[in-house]
């Protein structure tokens, strides 16, 4: 297992300081989501957003879809770690200050990224960038469940004596999107679902990914053993795997709302 170098990481805005594992191990989005999202979303397809862009994940497959996409993003690390398609426009800003023309946008997402800020502030100006009946996409994972009982089990003992110190409490606090955005009066028909998503990973991928979030990343800046640490978490999934691979449910929640402004 090749292991990139861990550096010290803050929760929150920080993920550009381990853009290397993030580009390499966070998973693309299924089909699905997207599919789901553009049922929503009245055409034609011209402008759109993507908030707390990454390293693209989301803005990739926009780009496909509309003919311009704005990414905001406020690591310059993490952008600089990605490939963004020529009709893409990278803004390094914060979704509190950006700056963006008003009633413009016919979509606006924001995947694994809208737990983070200032949910008033945000809101507020996602509604003045969309179009009247515009859509917001707000989605996220939780932390993975793997289809091994010893794995699970493993890492969910990693997660409460190791990891869970670390974690912000906007991460386990699973309902404040969703809280959030249906409790703004700038948006109606707010709903929200489940999007099955299955991945097949090995104890490569496991660990990368862990390693990819802000608590594990953050913990790992703690220890002087570093890569021993690390090398006996894939040692011991690897060997519950069987060096089989193993099925991670990665679903996500789906929150779609439209703009009440007209």
């Amino acid at each position: 297992m090749k292991i990139p170098v861990p550096i010290v990481q803050n929760p929150g805005r920080s993920f550009g300081k381990v853009n290397e594992i993030y580009s390499c191990y966070r998973p693309i989005y299924p089909q699905q989501l997207f599919d789901t999202i553009l049922m929503s979303v009245k055409g034609p397809y011209l402008d759109a957003v993507d908030l707390g862009a990454g390293t693209g994940i989301s803005t990739r497959w926009l780009s496909t879809v509309f003919q311009r996409v704005t990414a905001i993003e406020p690591d310059k690390n993490m952008t600089k770690a990605g490939e963004f398609p020529q009709n893409v426009e990278i803004l390094n800003s914060s979704g509190e200050t950006a700056k963006l023309k008003a009633n413009t946008y016919q979509l606006v997402t924001s995947g694994n990224a809208f737990y983070w800020m200032d949910a008033k502030s945000v809101l507020n100006n996602i509604s003045e960038w969309l179009e009247p009946d515009g859509t917001l996409a707000v989605f996220r994972y939780d932390f993975p469940k793997i289809h091994n009982r010893e794995i699970d089990d493993l890492i969910n003992e990693h997660l409460y004596r190791y990891w869970d110190m670390y974690r912000h409490e906007r991460l386990k606090d699973t309902d404040f999107s969703f809280r959030e955005i249906s409790g703004c009066s700038l948006f109606k028909n707010v709903a929200i679902e489940r999007i099955p998503y299955f991945m097949k990973w090995d104890a490569e991928k496991l660990v990368g990914f862990l390693r990819s979030t802000s608590y594990v990343s953050k913990y790992e800046s703690t220890l002087d053993n570093k890569k021993e640490y690390i090398e006996d978490l894939y040692k011991k999934i690897k060997f519950a795997a069987m060096d089989n691979c193993f099925i991670a449910d990665m679903s996500l929640e789906l929150i779609l709302a439209e703009n009440v402004k007209n």
